[in-house]
């Protein structure tokens, strides 16, 4: 606010310096007695009421735009902030899930980040930030806090490449828990299908 004041003073001080001498020039003119004096000092009121008025006006227009931007700033900032709040929520939401998934696993968990995502129509892989120096070994299997997500088929020393449960080239055999019946579970490009079952079973 300082240098916006110091702007409008530098950019308009021939009008500042009018004004002034015309506020000395009032002073004089209102110790005089003389009727043409005081005319003088009517009119010049009138006008200095004017000028007044319209560059009041005019500075306000900056004063209010230099508001508009600050609260756009503000607002920005807010929108900044809720949308880090929700990403933090949901964040909280996965690790504990996946908190939980750990205390109930029998097996040593590698926490992953996905780096990257290659998806089409048919081929579903993505990329991890973790590879054979981390631990990860060609088909492990890649899960999450909703179960499983895919398995690792290309390693490398910090990152490995998986293929998701929709990925035509992936074959994953499976358990029916209903019938305690094996399968293979597979993409046909539409849909999640279980193939290699006995006809004797639903």
């Amino acid at each position: 606010m300082i240098k916006f004041t110091q702007k409008i003073i530098y950019q308009f001080k021939e009008y500042f310096i009018l004004l002034l001498l015309v506020l000395i020039s009032l002073l004089f003119i209102s110790n005089s007695e003389n009727p043409k004096a005081k005319r003088i000092q009517a009119f010049a009121l009138a006008n200095f009421a004017v000028v007044q008025n319209v560059t009041s006006s005019f500075v306000s227009i900056f004063v209010k735009d230099e508001s508009i931007e600050e609260l756009k700033k503000q607002n920005a900032l807010i929108m900044l902030q809720l949308e880090k709040s929700r990403k933090a929520v949901k964040e909280n939401q996965e690790l504990r899930s996946l908190l939980g998934l750990k205390d109930t696993s029998k097996y040593t968990l590698i926490a992953a980040n996905v780096v990257s995502k290659l998806v089409n129509k048919f081929q579903g892989n993505f990329i991890i930030d973790r590879g054979y120096e981390h631990g990860l070994v060609k088909g492990m299997p890649v899960i999450t806090s909703a179960g499983l997500a895919g398995i690792i088929m290309d390693v490398e020393k910090n990152y490995s490449v998986a293929r998701t449960l929709y990925n035509t080239s992936l074959n994953v055999a499976v358990t029916i828990p209903r019938t305690n019946v094996n399968g293979i579970l597979n993409f046909n490009g539409r849909d999640l299908i279980i193939k290699n079952i006995s006809t004797t079973y639903d």
